[in-house]
């Protein structure tokens, strides 16, 4: 779907999600009958649950991004999806869906 964007600026390449409403609309904007603030962008949300705790996340977030986020050093850590361990070469690209449950666990050093 092509809306007149910049290819670097396209909404849809950054996850947002147009209402067809707004679609609609977009000739009216580009002819300046409609301020663009007037037009409502939504990004495309995931709920998961993170380490037990429901969250709601971008759904364009990586693994990378909630480790980063909450802290965790990902060489130091190993991540579980829905009871399957994630491997690492996969932290940047795994694709999160809605209802994923995500358990990290990291390691503590003591003796």
């Amino acid at each position: 779907m092509d809306l007149g964007f910049p290819k670097a600026l396209n909404p849809l390449r950054l996850g947002f999600e147009i209402r067809p409403s707004d679609a609609e609309r977009r000739g009216r904007i580009l002819a300046g009958l409609i301020h663009p603030s007037q037009t409502v962008l939504q990004r495309r949300m995931l709920k998961i649950e993170f380490n037990g705790n429901e969250e709601m996340i971008d759904a364009s977030e990586t693994i990378l991004d909630l480790l980063k986020r909450s802290g965790v050093e990902a060489k130091f850590c190993a991540v579980e999806i829905n009871l399957e361990i994630l491997p690492k070469s996969e932290y940047a690209t795994y694709q999160l869906r809605d209802g994923d449950r995500i358990e990290v666990v990291t390691l503590v050093g003591g003796g």
